[in-house]
């Protein structure tokens, strides 16, 4: 009801980039199959401990078609313990920030209930401003709509593929027709949904 995302953020929060190979993938299924249990239902959403990156990361992440959660912006109210020092942190990176960007904060700690209403006062703040100049204000997306606009680009992307894919097989098929046939008994009109009927 309040848009929480479940996601998967490994079992044991070790650096994935920074361990055996062999050891990412136990730490990412173990932690799947511990919230399977818990909720009775599949995790479709990652995040890295630490914010680690790397290609192997990446491939067993595609592997389990698993997106990531990332953030851009991230004030370690946590490590530090200054609400003030996280805010200045926070506000700096906004008044700087280009396009999108993603805030990791903890809502276990005392700098963060310190440090989140005064970033809030001073985004209200900003976006009075920016209106009264005709600018764009800064716009709060919550965990649920940035995981619904995701899962919307993952659609869209896989949707683009199919048709990708479709017009490879037609093409193929009109090549093999010009070519003389070679066994092509049938394909039926392809569209999302329907069958593909060939024999070769």
């Amino acid at each position: 009801r309040e848009g929480h995302v479940v996601a998967n953020h490994s079992v044991n929060h070790l650096n994935l980039c920074g361990i055996a190979e062999d050891a990412v993938g136990p730490e990412i299924d173990d932690s799947e199959r511990l919230i399977r249990e818990a909720i009775a239902m599949p995790v479709r959403w990652f995040r890295t401990p630490y914010g680690a990156h790397c290609n192997r990361l990446e491939a067993q992440l595609g592997a389990r078609s698993l997106g990531h959660f990332h953030w851009d912006i991230d004030p370690q109210e946590w490590k530090y313990g200054s609400g003030k020092g996280a805010a200045a942190y926070v506000i700096n990176r906004l008044k700087r920030l280009e396009g999108r960007a993603g805030l990791r904060m903890h809502d276990t700690k005392v700098a963060t209930v310190i440090a989140l209403p005064m970033i809030l006062d001073w985004i209200a703040a900003e976006n009075a401003a920016r209106l009264a100049r005709g600018g764009r204000p800064i716009r709060i997306v919550g965990g649920a709509e940035l995981a619904a606009e995701q899962a919307a680009s993952i659609i869209e992307f896989g949707r683009l593929a199919w048709a990708d894919a479709l017009d490879e097989v037609r093409g193929r098929r009109d090549e093999l027709a010009r070519a003389g046939g070679e066994r092509v008994a049938a394909f039926t009109s392809l569209r999302s949904g329907e069958a593909l009927d060939a024999a070769y």
